[in-house]
């Protein structure tokens, strides 16, 4: 019992991030070549538990923890998540390497059921984070149709495709990769053609007011998904 109660808090418990990590007008992409990988690399290698998934019940409803499960392991990892969250565009390389990364991660019921996430899982999310932040309500209300197709399901079906994004937008700053990912969501959108021009106003209106505001004001959109909150390990 007690046991479960420390998972329960691990799993439940809340650190709230940073949206934003300062006004620092950084490059996107450095991942070159005989160029040290650098320390995302190190915190996606970090993500990966050392620890067994717990058995979720049928329902998914609870966590049943194992004695075994080290709760002072899975800081670590959760550390490392945190630690990406707030690192920004530097991340960008190393998360889009360990995209499909099958090792386990984490456990969380962010959505009252209980899922096990990846490495892989984890990455695509705080990617996500960075490139689909138009697929959130937050973003536009009401959303795009379905949130909006996937950037990262377009753009990373396989590690190559993957370095060659990378080399292609070597130097950008994320605001730049950002107004890069709106003009690929318009031309994406208009593939489709609209019922009238009043439909394609309402859709891509706010697409091209956010494009033109993250140009005007070159900072980029700060993750915002509600699922960006790293579960402790610990009760406060």
């Amino acid at each position: 019992m007690k046991a479960n109660t420390r998972l329960a808090a691990q799993l439940l418990g809340t650190a709230i991030l940073a949206c934003a990590a300062g006004n620092r007008p950084t490059t996107v992409l450095a991942s070159e070549p005989g160029r040290p990988r650098g320390k995302a690399f190190e915190l996606v290698e970090m993500l990966a538990s050392p620890n067994m998934p717990p058995n979720l019940g049928a329902k998914r409803g609870f966590a049943d923890l194992k004695p075994s499960y080290d709760l002072k392991a899975q800081d670590r990892v959760n550390s490392a998540w945190q630690e990406l969250v707030e690192t920004r565009e530097d991340a960008i390389p190393a998360l889009i390497e360990g995209l499909n990364d099958k090792r386990y991660c984490t456990t969380a019921a962010p959505y009252s059921m209980y899922v096990d996430y990846t490495v892989g899982d984890i990455c695509r999310k705080i990617l996500a984070s960075r490139l689909e932040f138009y697929r959130s309500f937050d973003a536009f209300r009401p959303p795009l149709p379905e949130k909006g197709p996937s950037y990262i399901d377009a753009h990373f079906k396989d590690p190559d495709s993957g370095r060659k994004w990378i080399e292609a937008r070597k130097g950008k700053a994320l605001w730049e990769i950002q107004v890069d990912v709106l003009e690929w969501l318009i031309a994406d959108e208009r593939r489709h053609p609209f019922r009238n021009i009043y439909t394609e106003a309402r859709v891509l209106g706010p697409v091209y007011y956010l494009a033109d505001h993250i140009r005007r004001t070159k900072e980029p959109v700060p993750p915002f998904d509600p699922f960006f909150i790293v579960p402790k390990s610990r009760v406060p």
